[in-house]
């Protein structure tokens, strides 16, 4: 290990021009999802999007250079879950669309967390160009979806080596 020297710049670990947090109640709602304000525990604000089906969320992201783009979306899903009742107890996998821009939508599998109080991740690339752009989720599936964040990390700059020092 090197240490650094004195004069290096410190920046937040959280937050930076490689990568961006993005609260899911602060994002475009529409077709029926809505924030749900009783989720204690979840990132930051404490708030949620419950997506039934046909519900969508677009996520308005800016990003500072080309490049591949990592997007990780961390979400709820408790569908079918019916702890201690093992007849019932059917955990369903849910799939929602991930489109970029206008482009083609996505099929995603946000598999099943079995409660509504564990979080799962579901990761997607994506080649973006600098400047803002738009990531939607829809969900396919009747089911019951919950996003909590989005984060979105540079992966890559085009002709650039990977550096988490600059």
């Amino acid at each position: 290990v090197t240490p650094a020297q004195d004069s290096a710049e410190v920046k937040d670990l959280l937050t930076g021009p490689e990568i961006r947090i993005y609260e899911s109640e602060n994002q475009q709602l529409s077709n029926g999802a809505v924030v749900r304000v009783d989720s204690a525990g979840y990132f930051m604000s404490g708030s949620t999007i419950k997506m039934e089906q046909g519900a969508e969320a677009a996520y308005k992201i800016n990003v500072p250079v080309d490049g591949k783009y990592k997007i990780d979306t961390v979400y709820i899903n408790g569908t079918g879950s019916v702890l201690g009742q093992s007849p019932n107890h059917n955990p369903l996998n849910i799939k929602q669309t991930f489109t970029v821009d206008q482009g083609e939508p996505k099929d995603i599998l946000l598999k099943s967390t079995l409660t509504k109080n564990i979080t799962g991740m579901v990761t997607e690339y994506v080649d973006l160009k600098a400047g803002e752009h738009t990531i939607t989720f829809r969900t396919k599936d009747n089911g019951t979806i919950y996003h909590d964040f989005m984060v979105v990390t540079l992966d890559r700059g085009y002709g650039e080596k990977r550096s988490v020092n600059k």
